[in-house]
């Protein structure tokens, strides 16, 4: 029981760090091309991250579908 807790507490952990470092990077290169190309402003660590999450959620690939016969 104790190991299913503490698997629980890594993959939060894990998954938070990967959000944090999923916006920086969406921040990094949105600032870096966007102005340049579309000229659009820039944005902010908190913008970029709600960029992350939202594309995540209209764009999360769940796999090859099974059916129950299979």
């Amino acid at each position: 029981v104790a190991e299913r807790s503490q698997t629980k507490y890594m993959k939060f952990f894990i998954y938070t760090i990967l959000i944090f470092l999923g916006g920086w990077l969406v921040q990094l290169l949105w600032n870096w091309l966007m102005p340049e190309i579309f000229s659009l402003t820039t944005i902010t660590y908190w913008q970029a991250v709600g960029i992350y999450l939202l594309c995540g959620l209209l764009f999360r690939y769940s796999g090859p579908r099974r059916s129950k016969e299979d």
